[in-house]
């Protein structure tokens, strides 16, 4: 709610900035399940028989401990979501901005899959601005 010359307004939820931040979460969540399966790495081994191509994903080869910066991204695109809409624009910046910031520094490994909500999560922030 919001306050205008003393009368309380009721600012609607369904906005599209906030379309555009779920839009942002389920890229996201697409994102860690397409990591999930998607046989990231490929090598060679070799056996009695002659090579044998193999290929593994990203949790075979690094464990659960690869979870935690997979969940990263999604949180970041959960927290608007959960703020009320009178702190919303100063927390949909926060999260936006660290969101690009590490889909940057992590480009060359995951950070990549996370461009679409990334991209989703800044239409969110320009919608909210016009």
């Amino acid at each position: 709610m919001s306050s205008v010359d003393g009368a309380t307004v009721r600012i609607p939820y369904r906005t599209p900035a906030r379309v555009w931040q779920f839009v942002a979460f389920g890229l996201a969540c697409a994102a860690i399940v397409v990591l999930l399966v998607l046989p990231l790495y490929s090598g060679t081994r070799s056996t009695p028989d002659g090579t044998e191509d193999i290929t593994a994903t990203l949790l075979e080869v690094n464990g659960p401990g690869a979870l935690v910066p997979m969940l990263v991204p999604v949180l970041l695109t959960a927290v608007p979501l959960l703020v009320p809409s009178g702190r919303l624009p100063g927390v949909t910046i926060a999260c936006a901005a660290l969101l690009v910031f590490l889909m940057v520094l992590g480009g060359a490994t995951i950070g990549l899959f996370y461009a679409p909500a990334a991209i989703a999560a800044v239409v969110a922030l320009l919608a909210r601005r016009r």
